[in-house]
């Protein structure tokens, strides 16, 4: 009760301290990414984005790609990336990256503000620096990764389907934003749980079935190899990029060897945590749907093989934390538990993955299990408000349009 005073007395100081904060790490990260995205003259410039236009030229060539490392996209994704890298050369692609980016930067803070309970203008300013000061957002831009682009159609298109109001025209469009964000299948995958089971309806997951399937024979018609041939290289490529372990997740904390059964045994270990979340929705599926994309979120980054730009996904646990702060989710009361929590994020978010200069050797490794330690902390409080949630008769709460 001390620390509910204290909050409600200093609080908005408090909060003034952190956006100081945060847009002092927000202008230096995404100066510096944002440069190295259109201008780095390094192999690191725009390393991602290089690498996938490689891929897409090679796709709609004729020309076979998975036998090369970096190649470990399904082939309905060459599709989806053509229209951001396959019609422009290098060069421009790197600019229209950039517009692009900076559009979704807008709709996706645009989305997380009027999602998050913010009720004043401090609130909403700090609700946007959570996302633009985060270091893996940073990362994924300077790159040229799609993790943005994925988070965002994903978050818009499940925010239409979860509502009450829907239509035909609805379901379309966000089947279309849903079945897009497949691009990036490891990272969407899981949220399929809920399209399918939040609706109470099949047609928009069906949509978002027969759409992908239409994009991957689509994609198929540019190659030699049958449909079937093409998946099993591309399932062989995936392999052996998920051998490597150098993430938080499941996959890469087995694979420390490398060795065929650890492989093995983190698809088995995957595959279950992925039903065990459909499980959990089903049973779920009426509580705060914020809450369900937490816990969705969370395990979609620790389920199967990522890398550092992926921690992007840790946004959606924070808003839900954040409304859980505020009182706006399924608990009637703000949690100064939930607070606290969202602040340990916010600065595990801000923490560089590489401090070379200093500390080369362990920090690798304490950066990792910092960071599964705090996401740990994120499923446990989530899981426990949803399971009250449900034994109270909570239903869902939605907010407004992402439109």
């Amino acid at each position: 009760m001390k620390l509910r005073r204290w909050w409600k007395s200093h609080g908005s100081k408090v909060l003034k301290i952190a956006i100081v904060i945060l847009a002092g790490f927000a202008i230096l990260k995404l100066g510096s990414e944002f440069w190295r995205l259109v201008m780095g003259e390094t192999w690191l410039g725009a390393i991602d984005l290089k690498i996938r236009h490689h891929e897409v030229t090679r796709w709609f060539a004729g020309k076979p790609i998975y036998h090369i490392p970096s190649a470990v996209y399904p082939p309905a994704s060459y599709v989806f990336f053509w229209p951001l890298l396959g019609w422009l050369s290098i060069p421009l692609a790197r600019w229209f990256c950039l517009v692009t980016t900076l559009a979704t930067l807008g709709w996706l803070c645009s989305l997380i503000v009027r999602e998050s309970g913010a009720e004043n203008r401090l609130e909403r300013v700090f609700v946007v620096l959570m996302l633009l000061s985060m270091n893996p957002l940073g990362v994924s831009i300077g790159n040229g990764q799609i993790t943005l682009y994925v988070l965002t159609l994903l978050t818009a298109g499940l925010m239409l389907i979860a509502r009450d109001r829907h239509s035909l025209s609805r379901d379309l469009l966000a089947a279309f934003l849903i079945m897009v964000s497949l691009t990036k299948p490891n990272v969407s995958v899981p949220f399929f749980w809920l399209v399918l089971i939040v609706p109470g309806r099949l047609r928009p997951a069906i949509f978002v079935g027969v759409g992908y399937l239409a994009s991957t024979f689509l994609g198929t018609t540019f190659q030699g190899d049958g449909l079937f041939a093409l998946l099993q290289d591309w399932l062989d490529r995936t392999e052996v990029c998920g051998s490597v372990g150098d993430s938080t997740d499941v996959i890469s904390m087995i694979n420390v060897s490398g060795a065929t059964m650890a492989w093995q045994r983190g698809n088995i270990t995957s595959g279950l945590i992925l039903v065990g979340l459909g499980i959990w929705i089903s049973a779920h599926r009426k509580v705060d749907f914020w809450i369900l994309l937490g816990v969705t979120a969370v395990i979609a980054r620790i389920w199967t093989y990522h890398k550092l730009y992926d921690n992007v996904l840790i946004l959606l646990p924070m808003v839900a934390l954040f409304q859980a702060a505020k009182g706006v989710s399924s608990s009637e009361r703000g949690s100064f538990l939930a607070g606290i929590l969202l602040a340990l994020n916010v600065m595990a978010m801000l923490i560089p993955s590489s401090c070379y200069n200093f500390w080369l050797h362990p920090w690798p490794t304490v950066f990792i299990y910092t960071c599964f330690f705090v996401w740990t902390l994120d499923l446990i409080y989530l899981l426990s408000i949803a399971w009250r949630a449900r034994w109270r008769g909570g239903r869902a709460r939605v907010g407004s349009d992402p439109a």
